[in-house]
């Protein structure tokens, strides 16, 4: 009896968990509200899921999770991308008023004591939702 009870138990954990929801972002900023609190909150799968199909085929979810929380920007500022993805102040959305499917999300960041950056992430709409498709 007590094996069997063991066995159920085994099984039952083995039960696939449902699929997760898809995350739809209907606009540019709910995409940038949700990648900051991924950021934020430190949940890098979530935060892959908001990268576009051409991102997401350069590198695997799992390496991205194993990396993404120790990339570092160039000098002179050194700022881990995690925080700046985070903390960023957001400057402007920029649509493309050639393909309503693209925009340029500028931002910049400085820490205490510390240069302050600038740069702009290209945002593209893929199936009927925003995604990242680039940095500079």
């Amino acid at each position: 009896m007590r094996t069997a009870l063991v066995l159920l138990v085994a099984l039952a954990s083995c039960t696939p968990l449902a699929p997760p929801e898809v995350v739809r972002d209907a606009t540019p900023e709910e995409l940038i509200a949700r990648v900051r609190a991924a950021a934020r909150e430190e949940r890098w799968g979530d935060l892959y899921e908001h990268l576009g199909a051409k991102l997401q085929g350069q590198c695997p979810k799992l390496v991205f999770e194993m990396k993404f929380p120790s990339q570092k920007l160039p000098p002179p500022s050194g700022y881990r991308v995690a925080d700046v993805v985070a903390r960023a102040q957001i400057d402007g959305v920029l649509p493309n008023p050639k393909n309503p499917d693209e925009a340029v999300v500028c931002y910049s960041y400085r820490e205490q004591g510390g240069p302050q950056v600038h740069g702009s992430v290209l945002i593209v709409r893929e199936h009927s939702s925003w995604r990242i498709d680039g940095f500079e």
